[in-house]
């Protein structure tokens, strides 16, 4: 009988027990579990391959992070028709890392201005960055800056972020930006931009349904100027642009042939406008838009045009004028679908109403309006009467109802809107007889009127007043206002022309620039030097102000009230207290005694007693080695004819001043060397003269100097960086000194305070406390 050929066992020979039946078992366990683990591995792999060839449709919106998570996905399930492909997937854009914002783009601009971030609170325009840009600028409807430069991308990589921003950098000059709604829930807005390529104005729109860039749009073009768009006047409707052109109004759509593809709709209507002293207008109505033509010669027939079931209707030519007036100078659409019709009989400016289409109102709030008529305040009063008088001719039923039932100075109200059925008033005004012209006409579709014979309107105290003669604004969105005398006499001087942007009012000169009405006086906006920005262009969501040359695609000038001027200011406000005198408090802050006894904390004046009030000095009958002292412990001396810098290890150098800022004798003081930032000193050594120095960046010792910059010597550890010297006191100075607020100080004993503003602004809580012509003074040519 043969036998199993024995496995020599490695282990060391054990006596027979219960567990060596165990220990014959256990092999078998083990091997069972490795043949369960290949089987595991075998489908894990057999998985991975299914799923590597056959891929799960991607994700746009997963996959692309700028999307909100909670902006809804596509519908997989609809298949387009055309294209029978897919479309490919956009490349991934690269990271630009030129100027991609207007802060950003001023940087590269000027990479040598120091390096400053946006304020959180505005600052006076005077004080503020005055930009110049050379390449185009546009300021769009939604009140976006929109800045040309050839290191920035193409528009397109801008159409579908955009809403994220204010301010816009690209290489393409944009002309026209219109804004559309999300397209989806949490998709942010979306826009179309025309810009201008190549000499031609082509449109630039994504498709939605792949969220891709679509190929530029060429917009049709043709030999004849008449067709030139005037963009900055164009305005939407539904999903249709409306631009005036120099001869008529052109509407632009963009439409979807076929699934997948984009073409551009224009149709155009010729209103004859295209000569001198002509212009084409457009308007939204309560019915659409409406066109029509205004002439400087006033034998000239106005066209009027309705944009009616996608297509211009005629409603008025030279040959069949339907009932409107001949020669308009301005139409404003009421809420009933009327139209308030300004037009010239003769050298009169007169009104009519004409129907474009009957609309309902809101018959509840009439009735409310109806009852404000009564409201004890005055200006309620006068705001429901406008508000009634916009609805148009849809109201007066309700008013003839209402009448009678109302208090007296209700019924004179009413009586004066009802009177619209003989003579249509001006939202309340009634123009009187007498000689009238537009005087002006705004970028927002506004005119100025001056009327010799004036108007008469209800008063505040419920009486008909007239006023004559009268200026009178009409603009898109705002009752009629009728300009301040002051105003009136800036424009009516010769070569001055007026423009408005909301509430202002800017009046442009030719050799005098821009200047900016506030309330009682015109404040210039120009500084010396830049009198050839004389066109104000308008004013973005930031406050931006834009100033452009005559020449509309010149530079363009920007003033950010939110940047501070990177050249070197330093506004004074100098006050004058004598008989009083000027002093300082014990803490430092300057100090007036004239009756009682005041200080200036911060920007707030303080009663004081009067023995805290001092004109003392410590230390006047000496002259002091050391003028001045830095944070990090350099120390100053000198002063007249070099300047010494000595350091913590007492090291020193001594620097030879230039010629233009050595000393001159000071009154009863050494020179001083007072630090207002890191490495920026005010130095003072002559009367009436403060010297702003940088100090040179350092490397290893405190008072080792770099290699030379252009226009100094190597030996150099300074910079001058300005020299101020308007509105500083040049005799009687009893002492100079930095303030707790970090201002510069000046008291003499002629009664003055002079506090300089080193920060080159005047922050607004104290511009609150100086008088309106000290504060001109102050900020005029405050940089040197």
């Amino acid at each position: 009988m043969s036998s199993s050929p024995t496995i020599p066992d490695p282990t060391p020979s054990r006596q027979p027990s219960e567990n060596n039946g165990r220990s014959r078992r256990r092999p078998i366990w083990i091997m069972s579990l490795i043949v369960g683990m290949g089987v595991l591995l075998i489908a894990a792999g057999v998985i991975v391959v299914i799923i590597y060839r056959n891929p799960a449709p991607s994700d746009p919106i997963a996959a692309d992070s700028t999307i909100p998570h909670d902006a809804p996905k596509p519908d997989n399930t609809l298949k387009p028709e055309v294209p029978s492909d897919p479309p490919e997937p956009e490349e991934a854009p690269t990271a630009f890392k030129g100027p991609h914002d207007f802060v950003s783009l001023i940087r590269h601009l000027n990479p040598n201005d120091p390096t400053t971030e946006p304020l959180t609170r505005s600052i006076p325009l005077m004080s503020a960055a005055h930009v110049v840009i050379d390449t185009p600028v546009y300021l769009c409807p939604r009140g976006d800056l929109w800045l040309t430069h050839p290191d920035a991308p193409p528009a397109e990589t801008l159409l579908k972020d955009a809403f994220r921003s204010q301010s816009h950098v690209t290489r393409d000059r944009v002309k026209f930006a219109r804004w559309l709604p999300a397209p989806s829930p949490g998709a942010g807005l979306s826009l179309q931009l025309i810009v201008e390529r190549d000499g031609r104005d082509v449109l630039l729109a994504r498709l939605p349904r792949y969220d891709k860039p679509h190929d530029p749009l060429p917009l049709d073009t043709t030999s004849s100027e008449s067709l030139v768009r005037d963009y900055p006047r164009a305005m939407a409707f539904d999903d249709a642009t409306f631009v005036p052109t120099r001869s008529g109004v052109s509407m632009l759509r963009v439409e979807s042939p076929s699934l997948g593809t984009l073409a551009i709709v224009e149709r155009h209507v010729e209103l004859q406008a295209d000569r001198p002293g002509s212009m084409a207008h457009v308007a939204m109505s309560a019915v659409g838009p409406i066109a029509w033509s205004t002439h400087a010669d006033a034998d000239v027939p106005s066209t009027v045009a309705r944009w009616i079931d996608g297509d211009w209707k005629l409603l008025a030519t030279s040959d069949d004028r339907q009932g409107w007036p001949s020669s308009i100078a301005h139409l404003i659409p009421l809420a009933d679908g009327t139209v308030l019709v300004l037009h010239r009989q003769g050298d009169r400016i007169e009104t009519a109403s004409m129907l474009l289409e009957s609309r309902s109102i809101d018959e509840a709030l009439l009735e409310r309006l109806i009852g404000q008529l009564s409201d004890p305040e005055p200006d309620v009063r006068s705001e429901a009467q406008r508000n009634i008088s916009a609805m148009g001719p849809a109201a007066w039923p309700t008013l003839e109802a209402k009448r009678d039932a109302q208090r007296a100075e209700a019924r004179v109200r009413i009586d004066v809107l009802l009177g619209d059925r003989t003579a249509p008033t001006l939202f309340g005004l009634r123009l009187e007889r007498g000689s009238g012209r537009v005087v002006a006409r705004l970028p927002d579709g506004g005119i100025v009127l001056h009327l010799q014979g004036g108007f008469s309107a209800v008063n505040r105290s419920g009486a008909v007043q007239r006023y004559a003669p009268a200026w009178l604004s009409v603009r898109p969105g705002l009752w009629p206002e009728r300009l301040a005398d002051g105003l009136i006499e800036q424009i009516s001087r010769e070569g001055r022309t007026l423009r408005a942007a909301g509430i202002e009012w800017i009046i442009e000169h030719d050799l005098d620039g821009v200047l900016r009405w506030i309330g009682i006086h015109a404040e210039p906006l120009n500084r010396k030097g830049n009198e050839r920005f004389n066109r104000f262009r308008g004013i973005d969501s930031r406050g931006r102000w834009l100033l452009s040359t005559i020449d509309p695609n010149g530079p363009t000038l920007v003033i950010d009230p939110f940047l501070p001027d990177p050249r070197p200011r330093m506004p004074v406000w100098v006050m004058d207290v004598s008989p009083g005198q000027s002093g300082w408090d014990a803490e430092g802050w300057p100090a007036i005694r004239r009756g009682g006894a005041w200080a200036l904390r911060g920007a707030n004046w303080v009663a004081i007693k009067d023995e805290e009030f001092t004109t003392a000095l410590s230390d006047t009958s000496t002259k002091r080695r050391e003028i001045g002292r830095s944070r990090n412990g350099l120390t100053f001396g000198g002063g007249v004819v070099d300047l010494t810098v000595r350091d913590a290890a007492g090291r020193e150098m001594s620097w030879l001043l230039p010629p233009h800022i050595a000393g001159l004798p000071l009154q009863n003081q050494s020179p001083q060397m007072m630090e207002i930032e890191d490495d920026r000193f005010l130095f003072i050594n002559a009367p009436g003269r403060v010297v702003r120095l940088k100090r040179i960046a350092q490397e290893g010792s405190t008072i080792k100097t770099t290699d030379a910059e252009p226009g100094r010597s190597k030996a150099d550890p300074f910079i001058v960086e300005a020299v101020f010297a308007r509105n500083l006191p040049v005799s009687a100075i009893r002492r100079v000194w930095l303030d707790p607020a970090g201002r510069l100080i000046f008291a003499s004993g002629a009664g003055q305070l002079h506090i300089a503003f080193p920060a080159g602004h005047i922050p607004q809580d104290v511009m609150n406390l100086i008088p309106a012509k000290e504060l001109r003074e102050a900020e005029r040519d405050a940089a040197q």
